[in-house]
């Protein structure tokens, strides 16, 4: 007997014991296009297919699943990403999907079949991948990728895994290489398709800090640590997560400041200059401002000195609080402060400066000048911008997308206050495109300020048209 409002074919019960594999055809998960699908876990892809091959509503898809309707459309406009290993495992069943395209030992899910036997593979899967992906990616052993999409993808949040009894350099060693993978995704592609993971990393590696190690591996390991938790504080804040991102980076210093290491001080600053970094982005320079008081204070006293680079940043965020009051005078000495820091000789090599260049130098001074423009409109400052801005888009390479990207709306709108619409609209473009590639909720309200920067010039269709992509953009986020 069918359920009052039951709309299916079959009754509940035998709805249950029916699967969706018996409707496809055979073979439908082995072509070179749902082979990529699932193995990038876009389940976006694999849904839409489905349902065209079977004529399933989104909701008469969910019966199946055991989702709701409203969850199934989430997944296939890719707002939503499945992330527990149940239900991956439910869903591989349903669909008769081959265990080993997901990732999975061939053989350790039963698909195509429900029932209680189905809950101890399931379980078997669980552990399968949380051993093999954390054991490969903590303690860096040869050969095991470093899949962090699947991690975040897979792992319940709130998996635990008991602790070593004893840290040695390797260990160190691995985690550092963990976040300079972290790292580079960060610069590549945004923090947002990673943050989840560093997050996790962090939380499980922080929870090191008293297991048994030497002294000079312990100093190494909080060093370790506290990098791991700035990394996952930008990323949280480059994903907009801005309370989160504060969270991390006092956790990051709570630990710096208990490592008793060379680059200790300078990793305290690193961490600080991301804070004043986050607070002008949130257009609070006042608070910006104690914070680079506070970072001089932390350099006069340190125990250590800080690296010529460091100390430039430090400059140069200065320079952005002097831009964000409209001090010119100020801005200029700041600036000039950054300049002659980073030509002083190199105290040691941190992880954390890698990726400073001329690039990332014109970048910093480019933006000083934008700030300075968009705060007074002056056409003058928006032209000393522009060279220094070019600079660095045309100086980050493919590593660095997202540097390159934010760095796009800025151009864009200085040439839009130096009254060079044409190149404005241009470079807007530009941005439009490779903004939206990324995962960087940053670089979206970057391309939220190019609109207001455009605003006056409304006028001209050209600019009205790039001002609707931008709208565009920011709404389809």
């Amino acid at each position: 007997m069918l359920r009052l409002g039951h709309n299916g074919d079959l009754c509940d019960l035998c709805a249950r014991q029916q699967t969706v594999a018996k409707l496809l055809p055979e073979g439908f998960f082995t072509d070179d296009r749902m082979r990529k699908a699932l193995a990038a876990y876009d389940f976006a892809a694999v849904f839409r297919s489905v349902r065209r091959a079977t004529g399933f509503s989104q909701e008469r898809l969910g019966e199946f699943i055991e989702l709701s309707q409203s969850r199934v459309s989430l997944v296939e406009l890719s707002k939503h990403r499945l992330r527990d290993i149940a239900i991956v495992a439910r869903v591989a069943s349903q669909f008769g999907i081959p265990p080993e395209l997901l990732g999975f030992t061939p053989g350790a899910a039963t698909v195509g079949v429900t029932g209680k036997s189905d809950v101890r593979e399931v379980d078997l899967m669980r552990r399968r991948e949380f051993v093999g992906i954390v054991t490969g990616i903590t303690m860096g052993l040869d050969g095991a990728p470093l899949d962090l999409d699947r991690l975040v993808a897979l792992l319940p949040a709130n998996a635990v895994t008991e602790l070593p009894r004893r840290i040695g350099a390797a260990d160190v060693a691995a985690i550092e290489q963990v976040t300079a993978a972290f790292r580079r995704w960060d610069f590549s592609r945004g923090g947002g398709l990673y943050r989840d993971a560093a997050v996790a990393q962090f939380r499980s590696v922080r929870a090191l800090r008293d297991v048994a190690c030497e002294p000079p591996v312990r100093a190494q390991l909080l060093v370790a640590t506290a990098d791991l938790g700035a990394v996952a504080g930008w990323m949280s804040y480059d994903s907009g997560l801005h309370d989160e991102a504060r969270w991390l980076w006092v956790a990051a210093l709570e630990v710096a400041r208990q490592a008793e290491h060379p680059v200790a001080v300078d990793l305290t600053m690193c961490v600080l200059l991301d804070m004043i970094h986050q607070a002008l982005h949130l257009h609070r320079p006042e608070e910006a401002t104690r914070l680079v008081q506070l970072g001089y204070g932390v350099v006069a006293g340190g125990a250590h000195p800080v690296s010529a680079c460091t100390s430039s940043y430090l400059a140069t965020s200065q320079a952005w609080c002097d831009a964000a009051r409209g001090d010119v005078a100020a801005c200029d000495r700041s600036l000039g402060r950054s300049v002659e820091g980073l030509a002083a000789e190199p105290i040691f090599s941190v992880p954390w400066d890698a990726h400073v260049g001329p690039a990332q130098l014109a970048a910093r001074q480019g933006h000083a000048y934008y700030t300075l423009a968009v705060t007074d409109g002056s056409p003058q400052h928006a032209a000393r911008a522009v060279p220094l801005l070019q600079e660095a888009v045309q100086g980050f390479g493919p590593g660095y997308a997202r540097s390159r990207a934010v760095n796009l709306p800025g151009l864009a709108g200085a040439h839009a206050i130096a009254r060079d619409l044409d190149a404005a609209v241009y470079v807007g473009g530009q941005a439009v495109t490779e903004v939206t590639a990324l995962s960087s909720r940053r670089a979206l309200e970057r391309l939220r300020s190019l609109d207001t920067v455009l605003q006056p010039h409304d006028g001209e269709a050209s600019v009205a048209e790039l001002r609707e992509q931008i709208r565009g953009a920011l709404t389809a986020a």
